[in-house]
């Protein structure tokens, strides 16, 4: 392989990787830091890459397809490095067959250019000597920042040493590492060995069986690898002492925080009140440890003056781990019934905000965001909560393509209407929608019923589907009650379901109100978010759903503040939204409509695959 080809493969593969694998275990990193870190693909060059998949071309030849869809609009910023294996040594009897691993692509930035022209010189050929690729690739990657390990195969390994025992030998490098797999067109023992090395190296599993699924996949991760997760925030670092607390006012701010009983699993900050008798809104949020099912996190406001409890909130993940949770706590003058009362020293003063972590066997992200909101002048004339709204249903039409964030701060703000996207077992997806004062937002995921092998694996499954409104404060939002629209969370089958959730208009006074009410209480940018639950050793597959928001209500009056407050979203530099989406034409359907477009979202899948195609590649000899 020449050295130009080599470096052409890595910036593809890098920008895939980019954001694909940039979820829940990323180390913080404030606006201005975002190196991606260092990845390096493994790609499985075997003989096996020869034979057919899904729509009947040969696992290779579907990967440069994929590819060729998706060069135009990747982008060429990405550190990648590729290594290959089984591309030198035919078989297993010939000498070095188990040690055939080759660096093809150093870690840097490509050529990316090149890429097109060099996917027609490779071809499948060997061994499958994964344990020892993978052993190479922890060299590859270094020991320092984050680092990914993106693993693409088609087979069990036929060589020692275990790949298994390799890869969790990695993991013990830190959490800044993490090896993720796909697995092409895979059933049993190789898919059992293939899942074992993910769940070892602290990584995700996913499987791929066409090459439609893989095309679209590419399609929707070169959307998301320009956009690579990033937690936004002045970085921070809060303590256990509440004496030796660190400073916050409002804005946005990124720390960590270990699992409980561990140094570092409780984060105390002291709060500033710059306003004389404001509202102070504090929340904090991350991303639930994969690998427990009760993840989860305390917020506990008191005044700093006296010690006295100002509230508090606390959540614990219902489902499986990966979900975005947040907690939240306002103390300010309105109490509950809707009543000032300023005097207060949680009205008054400066707060202290101790966040515990109630889980978790890895140290985590965490976000903490401070909103500060002016008093009024009054509450007469104010409009009264309305915490039983009922739901607005809504009608389906053409839709856009888009692609969900992965957390609050990488999400895109939509416009009411429809939209289409698709989910992953594991996965969260985050949409935002700015909501004025008196309105009130629903948003329904219109899962259609499923047929084939995408249908059967979902009905054996079951997955639970869940869906979740936060406020400009990330506080839950929703009405109390309501029996005339769907569930917030249902488990899936194959005849589709529909899952929503809406929120009352948004009004000061529902601060005054009983929770989730009490979330709708600022105008601004809301945030909904989907989740797909993932069972422990369980499948791994696309599946599409329709996204319909709508705003219901005309925008009324601010209440009269005594000074104009700041925008939450401007207090601290946060990425750019996405462009609109493009239109698309998409079949109208009820909440009960089939379409089976299952390609999607899976970022890591698709950048394996696009790995794949480089992977396979053994320069053709004449």
């Amino acid at each position: 392989m020449s050295i130009p080809h080599r470096r052409l493969l890595a910036p593809l593969l890098l920008c895939l990787v980019a954001l694909a694998f940039a979820p829940p275990g990323a180390a913080s990193r404030a606006a201005e830091d975002s190196d991606p870190g260092t990845l390096v693909m493994v790609l499985d060059s075997s003989g096996s890459m020869k034979e057919r998949i899904g729509g009947g071309q040969s696992r290779i030849e579907a990967a440069k397809g994929a590819l060729r869809r998706v060069i135009r609009s990747l982008p060429d910023e990405q550190r990648v490095g590729l290594r290959v294996y089984g591309s030198e040594v035919f078989s297993r009897g010939e000498p070095g067959a188990c040690t055939d691993s080759e660096l093809v692509v150093p870690v840097d930035t490509g050529n990316r250019a090149d890429l097109a022209s060099a996917l027609g010189d490779y071809r499948p050929y060997g061994e499958t000597p994964i344990g020892h690729a993978l052993r190479e690739a922890g060299k590859d990657v270094g020991t320092e920042g984050r680092r990914n390990i993106v693993l693409v195969s088609d087979g069990e390994p036929t060589c020692p040493p275990d790949p298994c025992k390799v890869a969790r030998d990695l993991s013990r490098q830190g959490v800044d590492l993490r090896i993720d797999v796909v697995g092409l067109d895979v059933d049993g023992a190789a898919r059992n060995q293939l899942a074992c090395i993910a769940r070892a190296g602290n990584g995700s599993y996913y499987d791929v069986r066409s090459s439609e699924e893989l095309a679209t996949s590419l399609e929707k991760l070169s959307t998301r690898a320009a956009r690579p997760y990033t937690v936004i925030g002045e970085p921070v670092t809060g303590t256990a002492d509440a004496a030796d607390a660190p400073s916050v006012t409002a804005g946005d701010w990124a720390d960590e925080v270990a699992p409980a009983g561990k140094e570092g699993d409780t984060r105390t900050y002291a709060v500033e009140r710059e306003i004389e008798g404001s509202t102070l809104h504090v929340s904090a949020a991350l991303r639930s440890d994969p690998s427990v099912d009760d993840d989860g996190l305390r917020l506990e406001l008191s005044s700093a003056e006296d010690g006295s409890s100002c509230g508090g909130s606390g959540l614990t993940a219902q489902r499986t781990g990966g979900e975005l949770i947040a907690v939240a706590a306002s103390a300010g003058a309105l109490r509950p019934g809707g009543t000032l009362d300023p005097d207060t020293a949680c009205a008054s003063g400066d707060l202290l905000a101790q966040v515990t972590r109630q889980n978790g066997t890895t140290t985590t992200p965490l976000e903490l965001r401070v909103i500060e909101e002016p008093p009024v002048e009054s509450l007469d004339g104010l409009p009264q909560p309305e915490g039983g709204s009922g739901w607005t249903r809504l009608r389906g039409g053409k839709a856009a393509k888009v692609t969900g964030g992965t957390s609050f701060d990488d999400a895109p703000v939509l416009e009411p209407g429809t939209y289409r996207d698709s989910i992953v077992p594991g996965e969260v997806l985050t949409y935002q929608v700015d909501v004025e004062w008196g309105q009130r937002l629903t948003a329904a995921f219109v899962f259609p019923r499923l047929s084939g092998r995408l249908g059967e694996a979902v009905s054996a499954d079951s997955p639970i589907v869940a869906t979740t409104v936060f406020s400009p404060a990330r506080a839950r939002s929703s009405v109390l009650a309501r029996s005339d629209g769907p569930s917030t969370q249902v488990a899936l089958t194959d005849d589709g379901e529909t899952i929503g959730d809406t929120i009352p208009p948004v009004a000061y006074l529902n601060g005054g109100q009983s929770a989730p009410v009490d979330g709708a209480r600022l105008a601004g940018r809301y945030t909904v978010t989907v989740f797909m639950d993932q069972s422990e050793g369980g499948p791994s597959y696309l599946t599409p759903f329709t996204l319909r928001l709508g705003l219901v209500g005309e925008p009324g009056d601010a209440p009269p503040y005594v000074e104009e407050p700041e925008d939450p979203e401007q207090s601290t530099p946060s990425p750019d939204p996405d462009p609109e989406p493009d239109a698309a034409p998409e079949p109208d359907q009820d909440e009960d409509s089939s379409l089976l477009l299952w390609l999607g979202p899976l970022a890591l899948l698709v950048i394996l695959v696009a790995g794949v195609v480089l992977v396979r590649a053994r320069r053709t000899r004449d």
